[in-house]
């Protein structure tokens, strides 16, 4: 499962997984943690359909946020996954014309390393540098 991947037109939080091929498969549910630190579920997709779901809910611009992914068989038994987290990147003004970025880390799998760039545009992306895993400022 990826999740997080921020759509630039939506500015929501875009749920994606690799779909595995079988008949067993009815559908994927979505999950999302709540306030109150349960899952609540928010959407649905057909194993037919595209191996996405948008939070039309999210806020990326504001926080991170939880999921977890159930895969519904087709005698109607749930498997539900270990949950992931988003990250939030936060941008501060340093001194003159330094820019400074923090972060929360991602949680859902190991991450090794992050890797900032910077660009208007995705093809104008240039990289900056990279920060290792136990880091979360740049």
């Amino acid at each position: 499962m990826s999740v997080g991947n921020s759509n630039s037109v939506s500015k929501k939080n875009i749920i994606s997984w690799e779909k595995p091929v079988t008949t067993k498969i009815d559908s994927f549910l979505i999950y999302k943690k709540t306030i109150a630190g349960t899952y609540e579920k928010i959407g649905q997709v057909a194993y037919a359909d595209e191996s996405k779901f948008t939070d039309l809910n999210s806020n990326p611009k504001v926080q991170a946020e939880c999921y977890k992914l159930s895969v519904m068989d087709s005698c109607g038994n749930e498997t539900v996954s270990n949950f992931h987290q988003t990250i939030h990147l936060h941008l501060a003004q340093g001194s003159g014309s330094i820019w400074n970025l923090s972060w929360n880390h991602y949680t859902g799998f190991t991450v090794s390393y992050y890797r900032i760039y910077r660009g208007n545009s995705l093809a104008t992306m240039r990289l900056l540098g990279t920060a290792t895993s136990g880091n979360n400022f740049f």
